[in-house]
This record gives structure tokens, C-alpha cells and sequence, in this order.
């Protein structure tokens, strides 16, 4: 689930019905169907396209359509993915979690040959994905971990880590977590 730039609408995947939706935060009577795949998951928006994952192994994809619709098919920007899971967008390239790692592509489309910024141990994905000032920040196997949007060789930096690490946030300076503990849980933080 994540919100388009202007923070005026909500964009969410429901796999099984292999649909990408859209609602006014404002709210509405009923959902917008702006996209379609085969099981999406991620889904990450720019102030023009939405782009989501379709989360089928060895063959998932990364679609896009522009954020008001797709008129027919959405466009596959890339292919040949492994359980892409979670996505993120800075307008300029498109970012997701995999089985191999944290990968970007161009929002213009790369094929089957995207760039891998990350690599993870296999079968640990993302299940987080920010992006924010240059940098490119996920949570994948208990850490949140940050990496340059160019990338980083292949090792990001550890930010935090922690085995039940839930979701995260940033601000300018921090990270913050939460440790998904039900009654007792905490939200941590730590400088970026």
C-alpha cells in the first residue's frame, strides 16, 4: 500500500483477485481498478505511473501503467523476476525486493537485466522498501538496511538489526522500527 507524492490518493495490490486499486484519501464509495496482473504484490507510485510486482517465480514481473488507469494492458518494464515482492519509485528508476536481493530498473524498462543494489541471503526478501534522498532503504531478513540508489556494490550498510523487525520509517536524521512484539512492543530509533 503506499500513496502517490501528493498524498491524495491510495494505491494497494490484492493478489488473488490479481488487481492493483486506487482510492481518494479523501475517501470513496468504491475502489478504482487502475491495473492487473498475475498475483501483485508491491506496488509504488510517481506523481504520473503506478508500477507494482507480480509475484510469480522464476517468471514474475514488474508492470507499470499511468497512475489514473490502464486503458488496456499495463506495460512490463521488467521480466524473468524471482517472487519480486515489494516496490518503491524516486521517478527515475523503479526498486524491488527478490529472491537474489534488492533490485532497480529504470522506470523506462530494463528487460530481464536489472541492476541488483543488494544481494541477501537466498530466500530472505524485502519486505520494506523506501526510498528517500539518494538513498534507497529496506527491511529484508530482520535488518533495515540502506544502500545507494546507484547502488553499493552488492552489501548495503546495516542500519538496525534486530530478528522481528516489522516495519520501519525515516525522517531526515533517523530510522525507526518496530520490533512486532503484540502488547509489549517497542518502536525504536537510530541516526541514519
Amino acid at each position: 500500500m503506499t500513496l502517490d507524492p501528493s498524498d491524495s490518493n491510495i494505491y494497494w495490490t490484492d493478489g488473488p483477485m490479481g488487481a492493483v486499486f486506487r482510492c481518494a484519501t479523501s475517501g470513496c464509495a468504491s475502489a478504482t481498478q487502475v491495473g492487473s496482473g498475475v498475483y501483485p504484490t508491491g506496488v509504488a507510485v510517481s506523481s504520473t505511473t503506478v508500477y507494482w510486482t507480480n509475484s510469480v517465480s522464476p517468471s514474475g514481473t514488474i508492470a507499470e501503467c499511468p497512475a489514473g488507469g490502464c486503458a488496456g494492458a499495463p506495460s512490463t518494464i521488467a521480466s524473468g523476476q524471482q517472487n519480486p515482492s515489494i516496490a518503491a519509485t524516486d521517478g527515475v528508476n523503479v526498486y524491488w525486493g527478490a529472491d537474489v536481493g534488492i533490485l532497480a530498473c529504470p522506470v523506462g524498462g530494463c528487460g530481464g537485466a536489472p541492476t541488483t543494489l543488494s544481494t541477501v541471503a537466498p530466500g530472505i526478501n524485502a519486505t520494506q522498501l523506501l526510498v528517500e534522498g539518494g538513498s534507497l532503504y529496506g527491511s529484508t531478513g530482520g535488518s533495515v538496511v540502506g544502500c545507494a540508489t546507484g547502488g553499493c556494490g552488492g552489501t548495503p550498510v546495516t542500519l538496525e538489526s534486530y530478528s522481528a523487525t516489522q516495519q520501519f520509517a525515516l525522517d531526515s536524521a533517523n530510522v525507526y522500527w518496530t520490533d512486532g512484539q503484540a502488547v509489549t512492543g517497542h518502536v525504536y530509533m537510530c541516526p541514519r
